[in-house]
């Protein structure tokens, strides 16, 4: 079985790759075709030998790389993880998605919440996990002497993920320590902010208490996956296990200021259930044979 990935391209790579090592009967490729020339030549030669197109990432109109998948009656997985459903939304409502691909593309998508808003464009989609943890679950992490906050905020998009809200939070509660991963700097950031840039996640994983995940729309970040990993506590504003549930700057700093409180006292412990939870079912084996399953599916589009 030959399957090729497309879509957001560091997802579509990395599960090709824990795929091609999983399933080494089976052929896994991952190509940029919405960006780079030779991978969408490799794409429309490919595909008349492939049997599954697996997108991460979800379209509702205008792609030749669909459009001729469908054409060829190809099994197509559309996995929708965040964004796209929001832009989706736009082009249903403004009447100009394509009818073929809602009925004839098999949808999946990585959260609940996603689940709920697709249905409102017509799209019925199936929740699937692709998050695969790529190592063996740590040890319970110990609590550091000084309490620190991790966020992730992406460059060039600091306010859709919640950049207002983390200062708000640090001119509120200024000392304590906060390190923002993914931006190097922005303006005028209270000085218990530390940005960081691209860093070893896992290194600040292990080094900070809390991890706090607030963008303005979300699928199911790999960064909430990775923190419950490691044992820590999260504040999430999406209802997920094992996190905590916020969806104003209110809730969040009454959040946190429990959280000090309790290390402050020496009350606070890892969170335990919540690193078992993500391990049973976010583990390597576990998502990597469902997806095999699926892509092995005899199920054709009509």
């Amino acid at each position: 079985m030959r399957v090729i990935l497309t879509g957001l391209p560091y997802f579509a790579k990395k599960i090709s790759q824990q795929l091609a090592e999983f399933d080494p009967k089976n052929h896994y490729i991952a190509l940029n075709s919405s960006a780079l020339i030779m991978d969408k030549l490799k794409f429309f030669f490919l595909i008349f030998f492939s049997q599954t197109y697996y997108i991460h990432g979800g379209a509702v109109n205008a792609s030749k790389t669909l459009d001729l998948a469908l054409l060829l009656n190809k099994k197509i997985i559309m996995n929708w993880a965040g964004t796209d459903v929001l832009k989706a939304t736009e082009i249903v409502k403004a009447g100009l998605a394509n009818p073929k691909y809602i009925k004839n593309i098999q949808h999946y998508c990585v959260a609940p919440w996603l689940k709920e808003e697709l249905a409102e464009i017509g799209i019925d989609a199936t929740i699937l996990d692709v998050t695969a943890l790529d190592t063996k679950p740590k040890v319970a992490a110990s609590i550091t002497k000084d309490f620190t906050i991790l966020t992730y905020i992406g460059k060039g998009r600091e306010v859709f993920y919640g950049i207002e809200s983390i200062t708000d939070l640090a001119v509120k509660m200024p000392n304590i320590t906060i390190r923002i991963a993914g931006i190097d700097d922005y303006p005028d950031l209270p000085k218990n902010i530390t940005t960081l840039g691209w860093v070893d996640m896992q290194a600040e994983f292990e080094n900070c208490n809390l991890f706090i995940r607030n963008a303005q729309h979300d699928g199911m970040p790999f960064t909430v996956i990775e923190a419950l990993s490691h044992a820590k506590h999260v504040i999430f504003n999406q209802k997920f296990e094992h996190t905590q549930y916020i969806n104003n700057d209110t809730e969040l700093l009454k959040k946190v200021t429990t959280l000090v409180k309790k290390h402050q006292n020496q009350q606070l412990v890892p969170n335990i259930k919540g690193q078992e939870y993500v391990i049973g079912r976010f583990n390597n084996k576990k998502i990597l044979t469902n997806l095999v399953d699926i892509f092995n599916m005899s199920v054709r589009n009509v």
